[in-house]
């Protein structure tokens, strides 16, 4: 019995809890959401300190002044949480 346990666990690794499974599918589910919510958070502080006196850089790629700026042609890059998601 412990070598057939043994060898499923390597095959199909370990199994959740189902309390555990609920907890992991919700935060699937609002994890576009969240993210979103990050990005635009991160591009209104970066935004707030390009703006602010005492700060003489700000170096955050969504900036339009980032010098690794593109402006987004290709869905993923536009939808970062579209592509694979």
């Amino acid at each position: 019995m412990d070598q057939i346990f043994s060898e499923e666990y390597e095959l199909i690794g370990g199994s959740l809890a189902p309390f555990e499974a609920w907890l992991l599918v919700r935060g699937l589910r609002t994890l576009p959401l969240r993210m979103e919510a990050h990005q635009r958070n991160a591009l209104a502080v970066a935004n707030f300190l390009v703006e602010h006196p005492a700060i003489s850089r700000v170096n955050y790629p969504g900036l339009t002044s980032h010098g690794g700026f593109e402006e987004p042609t290709h869905a993923c890059m536009a939808d970062p949480l579209g592509c694979g998601a």
